[in-house]
């Protein structure tokens, strides 16, 4: 979905206009699309709400962008951005400067409803950034207005009137680098520029305003277009860090009522994975579906999970899959191929509770090991019945997890939808999804993790949740896969409402409500409890050890 697209957009670019971007450790990434895209950590493009109304495909995102639930979304996003930014910019202001919010807000909204691009560029100590956004005169004048009176405000320095390329507009330089911004008015459009010392980029999209009346190319049929470097930005957004992600471009097209997503990741080197056979339980997986999913080639990233080396499970499984069915409830299931799964089973029940830890924190209840049928279960837990045990399926043993028991009757899932994978060996990734359904289980799950913390479930009363109950009848099937298309390169590809899958917009939603936005998702604050609890572990220290138990 393009809202959700443009936060991580909105937040490096104006991040980048005001100024801290100067030394933060980013690496510059060579790009071969041209002299202007040199050393491009992001480039942004996305058309506005007015040309959205317009367009003939997309129909489900057009429908969903009229909701006065989706104006409050943007209202939310912008604010919290607003709000946010005397945190993340404290380091390079006054002491006691003065709280933004009010003059940050409607631009931030404003960047949400038009059409707007942003360029990053390095290197690292030469960080230049631009932005381009279409407004009509009164809002061109409003934001020309409210920085001038920001700049001031902060005392970044005094602005002076100037002309650039026949373009009035005015800028302003301070002492730390970058040291330079410029605002000037091109035609319908407003190009900000900051750099050090001179700008190249904004004055090549001020020319390109000269010769077309705008400084970008028309996005035709796409919705959005975007190219990070991801490795180059992980010292700036930390959250990367956990995310061995190569250089990508992503875009958003609409096909009748929906959206196509095309995201293109570059590896330096070989794709890290060989193929092999699938591994699906069919003797497990049930209808009514409302989710399936599938992902090989996964032990590399199993490695990175904290606390999972230590399990001892070796070797690592390197397939997963995963359902869940249509239920108020989130009844969700996976499994994992291992050669002997009750051996697994037993190796892991004395590491279980220190990885739950590891993850959740404080957690309550406690962990059973049943010896006869291989199974653990987490007792305590409100409303839930989390276990793992030892399977079989046709062609393999599994470990076999879920947040409900089983269904006592089992109704195999149609032929067709194991049919998508067929035999094709460049597919690493596969996933069907009710994303209405996908949603609603996905909120439910970040709302247990909290409780298993003993920590307060997200507040239902935010513009954001509020907007996810709005849209998510909306929501229909979704596809995603992932395919390998070249040695070093992979490609996603999703067919679906508004870009986003229902995990994916839930964790939207976790983090717009975060008190870490922007930068990170914070855990809920901790519920208190009293001491002695019997199924609970007060005092936040490591669950007990797992109870062997034969009944």
């Amino acid at each position: 979905m393009k809202k959700f697209a443009g936060m991580c957009g909105l937040v490096l670019a104006l991040l980048a206009l005001a100024g801290p971007w100067a030394d933060d450790g980013l690496a510059a990434e060579k790009e071969t699309s041209g002299p202007e895209a040199a050393g491009t950590l992001l480039r942004w493009h996305h058309i506005g709400r007015a040309a959205l109304a317009r367009a003939t495909n997309a129909t489900t995102l057009r429908q969903i962008d009229l909701l006065p639930a989706t104006d409050a979304l943007r209202g939310q996003l912008s604010s919290n951005l607003a709000r946010a930014t005397l945190k993340l910019w404290q380091k390079d202001l006054p002491a006691g400067a003065a709280d933004p919010t009010a003059y940050l807000q409607p631009l931030l909204y404003d960047i949400l409803s038009a059409e707007a691009g942003v360029q990053v560029r390095g290197p690292v100590g030469r960080t230049e950034a631009v932005l381009a956004i279409e407004l009509s005169d009164a809002r061109a004048t409003l934001w020309s207005t409210n920085l001038w009176q920001l700049a001031r405000l902060w005392k970044l320095g005094e602005p002076r009137t100037v002309t650039v390329d026949g373009f009035a507009g005015w800028e302003l330089k301070r002492a730390m680098a970058p040291n330079l911004l410029q605002v000037v008015r091109a035609g319908k459009w407003l190009i900000l520029g900051l750099g050090q010392d001179k700008l190249t980029l904004a004055p090549a999209w001020l020319q390109q305003s000269k010769q077309s009346q705008r400084p970008l190319p028309a996005l035709g049929m796409n919705l959005l277009e975007v190219q990070a470097d991801l490795p180059g930005l992980r010292g700036w957004l930390p959250i990367l860090a956990d995310f061995p992600l190569p250089p990508a471009r992503l875009t958003l097209t609409g096909r009748g009522e929906n959206v196509r997503t095309e995201v293109r990741f570059q590896f330096p080197g070989k794709v890290p994975w060989t193929f092999e056979p699938w591994k699906i339980p069919t003797n497990l997986v049930s209808e009514p579906l409302a989710s399936f999913t599938v992902a090989r080639g996964v032990a590399p990233w199993l490695e990175r999970v904290k606390g999972m080396k230590e399990l001892g499970l070796k070797p690592l499984p390197n397939q997963f899959c995963s359902w869940s069915v249509t239920n108020e409830l989130a009844r969700l299931y996976f499994t994992m191929p291992v050669p002997d799964a009750t051996n697994a089973i037993k190796g892991l029940a004395p590491g279980l509770a220190k990885l739950t830890v590891d993850h959740f924190g404080r957690a309550i209840g406690d962990f059973l090991y049943i010896s006869n049928r291989a199974e653990l279960t987490w007792r305590g837990v409100p409303f839930i019945q989390p276990f793992l045990r030892a399977a079989r399926g046709p062609d393999s043993q599994y470990l076999l997890g879920g947040v409900f028991f089983l269904p006592p009757r089992h109704i195999p899932a149609p032929p067709d939808l194991y049919a998508q994978l067929g035999n094709r060996s460049e597919l690493l990734y596969y996933d069907w999804e009710l994303t209405g359904h996908r949603l609603e289980h996905s909120t439910q799950l970040y709302d247990l993790a909290n409780m298993m913390a003993s920590r307060r479930p997200a507040p239902a009363t935010t513009a954001s949740k509020k907007w996810m109950l709005a849209v998510s009848p909306r929501l229909h099937d979704a596809v995603t896969e992932i395919t390998q298309t070249g040695p070093q390169e992979l490609l996603l590809v999703r067919k679906s409402g508004i870009g986003l899958s229902g995990f994916e917009l839930a964790t939207f939603s976790a983090w717009l409500d975060s008190s870490g936005f922007p930068l990170r998702i914070d855990p809920q604050p901790l519920i208190g409890r009293k001491a002695g609890n019997s199924r609970t572990n007060g005092t936040g220290a490591p669950l007990p050890p797992v109870t062997p138990r034969t009944p």
